[in-house]
């Protein structure tokens, strides 16, 4: 829970590497309304020969297609974190898809301080203040070690952990 608040904080204010984020994470690929499946450059009615994630163009209002193979995109590309686009599939078929940036930003909206502060104990104020020197103090980086591993969720904590340092 006190991971998934300072996420919150960190998205809210703004307050995270938006530049990182958007080359060095899948925050920008896109995710399919329908089937909550990743989109594909398989999947679109221009497939990419070199295959790879989509995410949307800001320069282009349209898709553009990240290849893990090359590590870049075919053109430049002005990847989106927020919002609601439509692509256009195979065959015609149209999809409503959003960023994998703002399915996180849905899953840690309802972890405000004051949540967090019930669920945990630690005072609100000091949640803000840690989101905050996070998301100010750079770089940062954490070491994880026989503290979380021997937790009964140790693999979702470590997860939120990692999008934490990410962001």
């Amino acid at each position: 829970a006190l991971i998934l608040g300072l996420i919150h904080l960190l998205i809210r204010d703004k307050m995270f590497d938006e530049p990182f984020v958007k080359d060095w994470t899948n925050a920008p690929f896109l995710v399919r309304s329908d089937t909550g499946d990743l989109v594909g450059s398989d999947q679109l009615a221009m497939p990419s020969p070199a295959g790879g994630f989509v995410v949307w163009d800001r320069a282009g209002n349209s898709p553009a297609v990240y290849s893990p193979g090359t590590r870049g995109y075919d053109r430049a590309v002005q990847p989106e974190l927020e919002g609601t686009f439509t692509c256009l599939l195979g065959q015609g078929e149209k999809v409503g898809v959003r960023p994998v940036f703002e399915h996180l930003k849905d899953l840690v909206a309802s972890y405000t301080p004051e949540r967090v502060q019930d669920i945990t104990g630690i005072p609100a104020q000091k949640i803000r203040e840690l989101a905050h020197a996070l998301g100010t103090v750079k770089p940062a980086s954490y070491f994880s070690y026989n503290g979380l591993e021997q937790h009964t969720n140790a693999m979702q904590t470590n997860r939120a952990l990692c999008i934490l340092y990410a962001l």
